[in-house]
């Protein structure tokens, strides 16, 4: 196998390479955020959205240098590092930011310094999943309700420990409650469900991450003329759907076959799903 590359700060070396020490603030506080973007014909797919995202959340972080991440950055840096690592279609796509090293809980600078990774995926474009997610709520944590709520932060801790939970139990995705114990979003994607041909989405006010893939569909269901509300969502609505669906920038559109006894359709899932392969062929 041969060497793989990441562009540690700017520079592309190889990803053997030790670049973390044991002062590195993300992994002692995880004092930074980060994107996950997909990679589609090799084009990034929603740029100027990831781009728009991070600057906001570096910004809430008090994180400087945040306005040089911008979508002409992002895509020359992302296209640089692909080259390097031969791969020239489809790729996952992480770029890390974090706080220089230095202090204790109070920083010695807001400095901020970033890492980017690739990784090749050995399908074209967005694809629907063939079976239909199982799912379920986890109850070991809340998610609090706060400005920082939607940002993508290092410090994910929550999310592994469902991510655990979901594992040892055997369903595929856990919805993530709020603290007033309504649906925020799931381990790894934001929540939509599908009643008499009307689409809901938990507000953003209600603590999930403000995905990029979510703001893709709601865009596309304002084109397409397709009714989309923003609202507050508990757990005993998702037993009145007739669809529900996940929505995460990697993997664009999944659909959920079970909550519980309850079964589900996927007729909204495949037309938003072909909405975003067309999007990534002439977008």
């Amino acid at each position: 196998m041969s060497d793989q590359f990441i562009n540690y700060n700017g520079n592309i070396i190889s990803s053997t390479n030790p670049i973390l020490g044991l002062q590195n603030r993300a992994f002692k506080y995880g004092d930074g955020l980060f994107e996950t973007m997909r990679v589609v014909n090799g084009n990034v797919m929603f740029s100027d959205l990831h781009a728009k995202r991070l600057i906001q959340g570096m910004k809430l972080l008090k994180l400087e240098n945040g306005n040089r991440f911008n979508s002409d950055f992002i895509n020359q840096k992302v296209k640089e590092l692909l080259a390097s690592n031969a791969i020239y279609k489809d790729a996952r796509v992480r770029l890390s930011i974090f706080r220089h090293d230095g202090g204790f809980y109070t920083p010695e600078t807001n400095d901020s310094l970033y890492a980017l990774e690739v990784s090749k995926i050995n399908y074209s474009g967005y694809q629907l999943n063939k079976k239909g997610l199982l799912i379920t709520t986890y109850k070991g944590m809340q998610k609090p309700l706060s400005a920082y709520s939607g940002v993508k932060s290092s410090n994910a801790l929550l999310y592994v420990l469902a991510g655990i939970e979901a594992k040892e139990s055997g369903f595929d995705e856990l919805l993530i409650l709020n603290s007033n114990g309504n649906i925020a979003e799931t381990i790894s994607s934001n929540i939509f469900i599908v009643k008499n041909e009307k689409i809901y989405t938990p507000a953003l006010s209600e603590g999930g991450i403000d995905g990029v893939m979510r703001k893709a569909i709601i865009s596309i269901s304002k084109k397409e003329k397709i009714n989309l509300t923003e609202t507050i969502i508990s757990a005993e609505n998702l037993l009145l759907a007739d669809e529900i669906f996940l929505t995460n920038a990697i993997k664009g559109v999944q659909w959920v076959m079970g909550y519980g006894a309850k079964r589900y359709f996927n007729k909204t899932s495949k037309l938003l799903i072909d909405h975003l392969n067309n999007h990534s062929l002439n977008g």
